[in-house]
């Protein structure tokens, strides 16, 4: 029986043992045009509806990359006007596809590529757990997962980690333990700073430190 076979079983449920009969009668003949195969993605962007995430996006499109898997947390805002005009094979919500790593990380075998931009950036947020849940367990769940697996993996930490500067601003992991971010958010993220180079991640990733991102167009 082909693999096609098999797939259209599957689909067919309680039919399944009509279809087999069916497929016996016949021959198992040979279906001349199976449909194509749905691109699978072997790129991920989380957060990919924000700015930078979207802007990242239409610099892989440029380059002809549309294997993308894009995650994000879409609501009532306008925020998936960014998304409209890009291509990409995928999109999930960012629960949704925590969950899926969870539950089923065999279903994300393709992904070769990580770019995790996705957090809660609001430096007036004032629950430090939802924070830390959303920015630094996000984060960690999705690194250990590319560290086991080999994938490439880059993430977003923040200018925010460096606190009021008077620790420094060095971009090297020697001194990490020193800086003293000044709010909730920049704790968030200077907690993974801290947790990949206590678990030996650092030379298996790249952290990527930027500031307040704000919009030239009026």
């Amino acid at each position: 029986m082909s693999l096609f076979s098999v797939a259209k079983i599957s689909v067919f449920g309680d039919k399944s043992e009509t279809f087999q009969e069916e497929l016996d009668e016949s021959g198992s003949e040979e279906i001349s045009n199976p449909p194509p195969m749905p691109m699978l993605p072997s790129i991920l962007v989380t957060g990919g509806a924000g700015l930078i995430g979207s802007a990242l996006i239409h610099a892989l499109n440029q380059r002809g990359q549309e294997d993308i898997l894009v995650t994000d947390v879409l609501g009532r805002d306008e925020k998936w006007k960014n998304l409209s005009p890009l291509r990409f094979a995928d999109y999930q919500q960012a629960d949704a596809f925590l969950e899926r790593l969870e539950r089923k990380p065999e279903s994300l075998d393709s992904i070769r590529t990580i770019f995790h931009l996705g957090a809660c950036s609001a430096t007036t947020e004032t629950d430090a757990g939802y924070l830390i849940e959303n920015n630094f367990g996000y984060t960690k769940s999705l690194a250990q997962w590319s560290v086991q697996r080999g994938i490439c993996f880059v993430y977003a930490s923040s200018a925010a980690t460096y606190g009021d500067g008077t620790r420094g601003m060095d971009d090297g992991t020697d001194h990490l333990e020193t800086l003293r971010p000044l709010n909730a958010y920049g704790y968030s993220k200077h907690l993974f700073d801290l947790h990949a180079k206590r678990n030996g991640w650092l030379d298996k990733m790249a952290g990527i430190k930027y500031g307040e991102m704000r919009s030239l167009v009026s």
